[in-house]
């Protein structure tokens, strides 16, 4: 008759042999080929086979091993379970969570971790028609092609006018402002005031997520430049010369400064030249008259925006119901019970990247090696001669009808925090794009110049990490574009 340590040590054993298994088999069935699922199928079996020999081995070593899994199991699994209840919002990663609760402690400081839907609500449960920005990679890829080309058809280029709009929040404050006329975020009544400086961008130019008066506009304001922001969320190149078409264009104004974020506005191209509309602003005789249709893009932007919001808070109550564990199909009851034994938020606290550096399996040079070629071969499906020529063709066009009413183009190129962070004084993306703008003679602004001669050039974000500027940031921008209209000669 075996002992009680000798069934025990079965037991756990047993089960860790069950765990492996089901997840072979389920990474097996929803996974597609490729090499690193053969490396964990691999490992995998590699813990069945070493767990067999486990089970025959002698009592006392049986019982040792299963003291050490159930240990180092409970350890881990305690620990993601934590994780998972304090770590506040999945779209944070672990390492902006445990900055935020250093400044929480450390400061008194106390983050808004309400969602955007819930700021909303709670704005209009004081009556106060709140909206969300609403940018404009949401509703373009929503558009059926058929419709793109129907003349009655209408792509926003901007948001809801003259409404309390919830932007973001990466400071720990929400930004909410009033939005303009015209869906943009600037005071009431510049369009009919002479504008010395237009800047034309994306997220960035918008100021997230940054208050009042902190964001590029307002430290250009500050300096006594009359500035109009027509900067949006989610535009691409394309989206910022149809802008520069509908706004700019009939406004006229003496400076106009292009600001271009490395990070995404490449990327973003790849969505934009599938719509037939913003494809077609290439065409000097077309135009959507948006400066004319203003109630019919407020119409299309609210309705959207009740649609998913009702989509959302149906989603969030399905979510948010007491679901037993074991309802549903096989997979999903399995996805449901096991999803903590992933581990996924321990894996990112322990940052196995540095671990196999200490351990000696990968030096740091061969880390930064392997870490540039795999940034390499992510510009390399960014970059295309397609989308370089498509550009050039963009700036060339905008900065022609700058010079047509007698003013000036100036082009600002945007670093992101990663390259900031790996002090990369040359990129792909960066090198092409600014060799584009250097073909065209247009004055340019390389932030990243800018940044990196600050003893601490992480500063310029919120908590030193990955997002948007802070005022700090924009301030240092707008102190480089005036500048840089000084030395034109152009006050």
């Amino acid at each position: 008759m075996k002992s009680r340590g000798a069934i025990f040590a079965n037991i756990v054993i047993g089960g860790s042999l069950f765990i492996l298994l089901s997840w072979m088999i389920y990474l097996g069935s929803v996974s597609s080929f490729s090499k690193t699922l053969v490396f964990v199928l691999v490992a995998f079996a590699c813990g069945v086979g070493l767990l067999i020999f486990i089970l025959r081995c002698k009592e006392n070593i049986k019982v040792n091993i299963s003291l050490s899994i159930l240990s180092v199991g409970f350890s881990l699994f305690l620990t993601e379970i934590l994780l998972v209840n304090f770590q506040q919002s999945v779209t944070r990663n672990l390492r902006y969570e445990l900055t935020i609760w250093y400044q929480e402690f450390r400061d008194g400081f106390q983050f808004d971790n309400r969602t955007r839907l819930q700021v909303i609500n709670d704005l209009r449960a004081k009556n106060i028609e709140a909206y969300p920005r609403i940018g404009t990679h949401y509703h373009n890829p929503h558009v059926p092609m058929n419709r793109q080309t129907d003349p009655s058809y209408i792509i926003p280029l901007s948001g809801i006018e003259n409404s309390t709009t919830v932007f973001g929040n990466e400071s720990g404050e929400w930004l909410i402002y009033q939005s303009d006329e015209h869906g943009f975020r600037n005071p009431e009544g510049l369009y009919d005031k002479d504008i010395d400086i237009v800047l034309i961008g994306d997220s960035f130019v918008q100021g997230c997520c940054v208050q009042e008066g902190e964001d590029i506009r307002g430290h250009l304001s500050d300096a006594g430049y009359t500035t109009l922001n027509l900067g949006y969320s989610g535009n691409g190149p394309l989206t910022c010369y149809a802008t520069f078409r509908e706004y700019v264009e009939p406004l006229k104004p003496m400076h106009v400064v292009w600001l271009f974020f490395e990070g995404n506005d490449i990327k973003n191209m790849s969505r934009e030249m599938k719509s037939s509309i913003l494809m077609s602003y290439l065409n000097e005789d077309f135009t959507q008259r948006l400066l004319y249709r203003q109630e019919e893009i407020q119409k299309f932007l609210i309705e959207f925006f009740e649609r998913r919001k009702a989509e959302q808070e149906s989603k969030n109550s399905q979510t948010s119901s007491n679901k037993s564990w074991f309802e549903g199909s096989f997979p999903e009851m399995f996805a449901r019970i096991s999803r903590p034994l992933l581990l996924r938020r321990t894996r990112a606290l322990l940052n196995l990247t540095d671990i196999r550096q200490k351990m000696g399996l990968e030096t740091h040079k061969r880390f930064q090696e392997r870490q540039k070629q795999d940034r390499q071969k992510h510009a390399d499906k960014l970059i295309s001669d397609e989308k370089i020529l498509l550009l050039k063709e963009i700036l060339n066009k905008a900065n022609n009808k700058v010079s047509s009413w007698g003013g000036r183009f100036y082009f600002v190129s945007l670093p992101s925090w990663e390259r900031l962070y790996r002090k990369e004084s040359e990129t792909e993306i960066a090198n092409e794009v600014l060799n584009v703008v250097k073909d065209l003679k247009i004055p340019t602004i390389d932030v990243y110049e800018v940044f990196i001669d600050d003893s601490d050039p992480l500063s310029f974000f919120p908590f030193r990490m990955n997002g948007h500027y802070n005022s700090k940031g924009y301030k240092k921008v707008a102190e480089r574009i005036i500048a840089q209209i000084k030395k034109q000669g152009l006050n």
